[in-house]
């Protein structure tokens, strides 16, 4: 159970069967709720697919999601898929995972859709995407939770097929290093870049795969999801998201004066910077937004909370800006 400013209070359920009939296979049956979405998720895993240890797993997932309940443009897209995930070990740090889903996806308008969104949901209501996902990681973090050294970079795409009714592709590229400064000082620094198209007939990245940024996850002081692009069509001046995103933070960690259980709880001071671009638009570091501030951090017997008090630095006028942001339960989703 946790709380997000995008989702709102959330919901998480795992059922998760291992040695399956005792043949080593693996069920797992799971659940994602909250105001904004409802997933559910059924998938059976064969962990030694080949005898070098690559797994197959069979999914099928039902999504449906309403963004007016959220932070950005409201619509409502209800998706079901169906797919195959192999996933590959190449050494003790590397990680390979390679997907194909044939995905469904109806789209709809509501109240508060923007004109941006309803042009897009007129001509494509209903259609059918085959897509392919991978990603790669190297891991060398001497541990998940609170790491003093050690660095993790990923590269992901997706990409529809020729054929699809939506032709598209998505790149994101993330980084994160650590380095113990002393035995009480960390520093973090983490980096990540998106970016997105269309290709053939479809002339851009379609509007629900847009990237977002502002928030406790990305550029702390500004409101979940309102940087970059945002429509004109209402008085509530929304985020439309867009097609490439760039996003930056450097991180000093150190424990909590007074506390004696370091290993659960942490504060850091923080500079963060980021922005959103949308199709057409020029990538400029001079749009960037920055903010800086100290955030503290607690890993809870019933899950992650994080407090942060982000000052934004260049705010314009017309930014949302929010200094006090609170998650909890969210580093599992």
């Amino acid at each position: 159970v946790g709380y997000s400013e995008d989702d709102r209070g959330f919901i998480q359920a795992v059922v998760s069967r291992k040695n399956l009939f005792g043949s080593g296979r693996h069920l797992e049956v799971s659940l994602d709720r909250s105001q904004v979405k409802q997933v559910y998720e059924v998938e059976y895993v064969n962990p030694y697919y080949t005898d070098n240890g690559i797994s197959r797993g069979i999914f099928a997932r039902q999504k449906n999601l309403d963004a007016s309940a959220g932070a950005s443009a409201g619509y409502i897209a209800n998706s079901s898929g169906l797919g195959l995930r192999y996933k590959i070990p190449t050494s003790e740090y590397n990680a390979l995972a390679i997907s194909g889903e044939y995905e469904s996806i109806g789209l709809l308008s509501v109240v508060n859709t923007p004109s941006e969104y309803i042009s897009f949901i007129e001509q494509y209501p209903e259609n059918q995407t085959v897509l392919v996902k991978t990603s790669f990681s190297r891991d060398t973090r001497d541990t998940i939770l609170f790491p003093e050294r050690g660095y993790l970079a990923s590269l992901s795409s997706e990409f529809a097929v020729p054929g699809s009714d939506l032709e598209y592709y998505k790149l994101s590229i993330s980084s994160q290093i650590h380095r113990a400064l002393s035995n009480n000082l960390v520093a973090g620094l983490n980096g990540s870049f998106g970016y997105g198209g269309g290709y053939s007939n479809t002339a851009s990245l379609p509007f629900y795969r847009n990237f977002f940024a502002g928030g406790a996850s990305s550029v702390r002081g500004y409101r979940t999801r309102s940087l970059g692009p945002r429509t004109n069509s209402f008085a509530k001046n929304e985020s439309l998201g867009g097609n490439r995103r760039l996003v930056g933070n450097l991180n000093l960690y150190f424990p909590v004066p007074g506390l004696k259980n370091g290993d659960s709880t942490r504060l850091s001071l923080f500079v963060d910077a980021g922005q959103v671009f949308g199709h057409g638009e020029t990538l400029s570091f001079s749009d960037m937004r920055l903010s800086s501030g100290v955030a503290f951090n607690w890993f809870t017997a019933i899950g992650p909370l994080a407090v942060s008090y982000g000052i934004p630095i260049n705010a314009m006028a017309d930014d949302k800006t929010k200094r006090l942001q609170i998650t909890f339960g969210t580093l599992f989703r």
